[in-house]
């Protein structure tokens, strides 16, 4: 008789399962951490996800490629403008609506007090909602007297288009024009000449759009309020030193990112 040895990968003989036979398995819940090729580039358009062409950024550090951003806004536009004539539209209706109930009370106020003047008792009236009607007219099919149909009240669409990488307002005409030094098919930071990465966490000047690493910025600080432009000598305010997005390495996380990727499936039950 032939024995499995202990340390097998396909040993089956054990009261519990291994690690190589829990990956194997289809049910549970499958955890996996995210690699380097799982993670976007910062050199990459927030909506294509390709390599960024005319580049630019908003203010929240978002990358766009220059035609996406405008297909983004412009959609967005469309879709503003339909919402606000469907929440027009239903406002005039729904005013047109009260109108004519504040018209039907006053008009069975009328009848009302004209039956009373003249000695008529109305027999049969009850009341259902703000008018009277009676139980002996059977004309259901009347727009005026079949039941209410319960109509969902569109909300009043907002102004303010919404950047597609995040919940911030954003605006087109305040969008900044980004200037990356390129050498073989890669960008770099011009002063120290390291190959821009999520690594090297760059950093965009928004008075002339030039981009640095973080190291860089921080030596071009002439006090501490200024940064000097390296190749321009603009002067820009540090509070508009726009940090780029990215999604960290493949070995950390950045800016709150979970590199633990789970897949929740119903697990198995003896």
């Amino acid at each position: 008789q032939i024995t499995m040895p202990r340390h097998s990968k396909n040993n089956t003989a054990g009261s519990v399962f291994t690690y190589r036979e829990k990956q194997k398995l289809t049910y549970g819940t499958q955890k996996q951490r995210l690699g380097k090729d799982s993670l976007k580039k910062f050199d990459a358009c927030s909506i294509c996800l390709s390599d960024i062409d005319t580049p630019v950024v908003c203010d929240q550090g978002h990358l766009f490629c220059k035609q996406c951003i405008c297909e983004s806004l412009l959609e967005q536009k469309s879709l503003l403008k339909a919402q606000y004539r469907a929440y027009r539209t239903q406002q005039k209706m729904l005013r047109d609506k009260k109108d004519r109930e504040i018209a039907n009370d006053l008009q069975q106020q009328v009848e009302r007090f004209d039956n009373r003047e003249s000695g008529v008792m109305v027999q049969n009236e009850v009341k259902i909602g703000k008018g009277l009607t009676t139980e002996t007219l059977n004309s259901y099919w009347l727009p005026n007297f079949t039941p209410d149909e319960t109509v969902e009240i569109i909300q009043k669409p907002r102004k303010q288009l919404i950047c597609p990488a995040g919940s911030h307002e954003i605006i087109y005409n305040e969008l900044v024009d980004v200037n990356l030094a390129k050498s073989e098919e890669k960008y770099f930071c011009p002063p120290c000449c390291k190959h821009l990465n999520n690594v090297t966490d760059p950093r965009i000047l928004k008075t002339c759009g030039h981009t640095f690493c973080k190291s860089c910025v921080e030596s071009f600080m002439t006090n501490e309020d200024d940064v000097t432009c390296f190749t321009c000598q603009a002067v820009c305010p540090i509070e508009e030193v726009i940090h780029v997005k990215s999604e960290g390495t493949g070995y950390a996380s950045r800016g709150g990112d979970n590199l633990d990727a789970k897949k929740l499936t119903p697990a198995a039950r003896v």
